[in-house]
């Protein structure tokens, strides 16, 4: 039931038995293969209503499992571990001409880390993520605070797509003036993925026309505020 209620499906069953078996490599090895942002989930997924919701032990005495602080734990032994990632043998055996097409990604967020990683794990050799801001973690570097969501933690899980073959470059948004889909295509691309997400928020009809002058401040106002202050 942990696992159905996963939107990654992950092998929370596996995982867990490499933990208590003391084989942190591998219960880690087996998160990040389904989910590149592993530690990320592990850190902010909303558990108890997916995953611990469903465990067969939430109505036990000693309740659910803290599957998402076992996740948390495993990837974090492993982060410290300092292990490159590498593209498997098999794959790198298997590579053709398909293999060498240009693949571009709009956003440096989760969704374009995510789909970078299985990309280049698949074997495709030039995946390039492009980020409008100087940063690059979309959301999770720029609305959640450091005490949530530490940057090195983010840094940890880009730098394992890097490992792989994954190139990004900042300061490239979407516009006429830089990127269009129109030009990545003329430049090459055989495949672009949009991950740029909703950036701008849903107001209420009754806040139309207030700003922050105002003293009015929606999500994309008021968390970069808070993640930015939080930072070192």
């Amino acid at each position: 039931p942990c696992q159905k209620s996963c939107p990654t499906q992950l092998d929370i069953k596996t995982f867990i038995t490499s933990i208590s078996n003391k084989n942190y490599y591998g219960a880690a090895r087996q998160i990040l293969s389904d989910n590149p942002l592993g530690l990320t989930c592990g850190m902010i997924c909303p558990t108890s209503d997916l995953c611990v919701g469903s465990c067969n032990l939430q109505a036990s005495e000693e309740g659910a499992i803290n599957i998402g602080g076992l996740q948390q734990y495993a990837c974090d032994v492993f982060k410290k571990m300092n292990i490159r990632q590498i593209v498997s043998k098999e794959v790198r055996e298997n590579r053709n001409a398909s293999h060498n097409e240009q693949i571009a990604l709009i956003g440096c967020g989760p969704a374009s880390i995510s789909c970078a990683s299985f990309l280049a794990r698949l074997g495709y050799t030039d995946v390039t993520i492009y980020e409008k801001r100087t940063f690059i973690g979309g959301l999770s570097s720029a609305e959640i605070p450091q005490f949530r969501l530490p940057y090195d933690v983010v840094d940890f899980e880009i730098q394992l797509a890097r490992d792989i073959g994954v190139k990004i470059e900042t300061n490239r948004s979407l516009n006429t003036n830089d990127i269009t889909l129109a030009k990545l295509k003329e430049q090459g691309a055989a495949a672009v993925f949009v991950g740029i997400g909703n950036p701008e928020p849903k107001i209420d009809p009754l806040f139309e026309g207030l700003t922050v002058e105002n003293g009015f401040y929606t999500s994309k106002n008021y968390l970069p505020l808070v993640s930015q202050a939080s930072k070192p």
